[in-house]
């Protein structure tokens, strides 16, 4: 259930999208409670998430984003690799060469008023311009399919949850 709790006014010296945001997402970090969980559309960037010290969040992120693994790659005698695998959960296409998504970690299937859903996911991700490290703040991403939409809907998410619980958010 969505509950408003606090409001933040637009800086006058500074009314950008930005400011505004980042002050929000500040003030939520310090008043979020241990059993809350944010959840934010795609407006919101996992970057900035993480630069306001949000630990509990699921955020809608563009059906073109671009994570990497925070591990690297086995090793194939060339040059040691310094970045992880770039994943890119849905399939594309690029000048007419289709790219296709990387397999997911695991899948989950569940139904819900007669539906059908699936749930794809992709577990220990890092921003794309982050080196794997343990000190990352990993993320999973979740591609849930639900029949009613045509586009599967991508979620962020700090935490391994079900793909009910990210879809139910």
């Amino acid at each position: 259930m969505a509950l408003l709790t606090d409001l933040v006014r637009v800086d006058l010296k500074d009314p950008s999208k930005t400011a505004c945001q980042t002050k929000l997402l500040q003030q939520v970090a310090e008043n979020l409670a241990v059993d809350d969980m944010l959840v934010l559309d795609a407006d919101f960037k996992l970057q900035a998430l993480r630069k306001a010290g949000l630990k509990r969040f699921v955020v809608r992120v563009a059906t073109n984003c671009t994570a990497r693994c925070n591990c690297l790659p086995e090793d194939d005698g060339g040059r040691p690799a310094e970045d992880g695998d770039i994943v890119r959960p849905l399939a594309r296409t690029d000048g007419g060469t289709s790219i296709p998504a990387p397999a997911p970690d695991r899948v989950e299937t569940w139904h819900h008023r007669g539906r059908a859903l699936r749930a794809e996911f992709w577990d220990d991700l890092v921003l794309s311009e982050d080196k794997p490290s343990a000190e990352n703040q990993p993320f999973t991403v979740v591609a849930v399919y639900d029949p009613r939409f045509e586009t599967p809907w991508l979620l962020a998410c700090p935490h391994q949850r079900s793909g009910a619980d990210c879809w139910g958010c």
